[in-house]
């Protein structure tokens, strides 16, 4: 749906829902080095059905701040791979299928007053 190729980007839903349905894709993404992206105020829904669906899928960022957003999605809900520096308050991560958070060679990521759920062990 959205993907995020610029420094120093802002991202505010206010409170609305974006929503995806179908086989595979993406919500959020990003895969290029990238500094300063801010999500806030979302609520993102994938119902996808393939295991590349994502609700956040960010590669390559830094500097990353997530505050009240709420992810599902039938497989990763944030899938971050190769990045630093994260802020995440305020969110819920909701993977009723599968994997709710993956996070592969991330440095320096603070998680305060959010819920993972997983039904995956």
């Amino acid at each position: 749906c959205i993907e995020v190729t610029a420094n120093n980007v802002i991202l505010d839903c206010q409170g609305n829902t974006i929503y995806v349905n179908g086989t595979s894709g993406k919500l959020i993404y990003g895969f290029s080095t990238t500094n300063n992206f801010t999500l806030m105020n979302c609520n993102l829904i994938n119902n996808k059905t393939h295991s590349e669906s994502y609700g956040i899928n960010l590669r390559l960022f830094s500097n990353v701040t997530i505050d009240n957003v709420n992810v599902t999605s039938n497989y990763y809900t944030l899938y971050l791979s190769q990045t630093s520096d994260y802020n995440i308050s305020n969110s819920n991560f909701y993977g009723p299928n599968n994997v709710a958070v993956n996070l592969y060679y991330v440095d320096n990521i603070s998680i305060t007053n959010s819920n993972i759920f997983s039904t995956a062990v």
